[in-house]
């Protein structure tokens, strides 16, 4: 993932961020950032696609479940 976010300039853990800006919404976001991240989005799809492809069918799904629960628990109110 690294080599697919390098020429952008950022780090994985930049990107992450950028995710969290654009699934939750920020308090204000310019118009290069939201540019960068559709850019390093489209960068990591292929190498995201790698990490799931030794799954077999319903199993991608299933792993996208179980992370989601882990990183959002019930009750969970943040």
């Amino acid at each position: 993932m690294t080599e697919a976010l390098r020429p952008h300039g950022i780090e994985l853990r930049h990107f992450a961020v950028l995710i969290e800006l654009v699934d939750r919404g920020p308090t204000f976001i310019t118009p290069q950032g939201v540019a960068l991240f559709h850019a390093v989005h489209v960068a990591a799809e292929p190498l995201a696609e790698r990490l799931i492809a030794e799954l077999v069918s319903g199993e991608p799904e299933q792993l996208m479940d179980l992370l989601t629960r882990f990183a959002y628990p019930a009750g969970d109110d943040a």
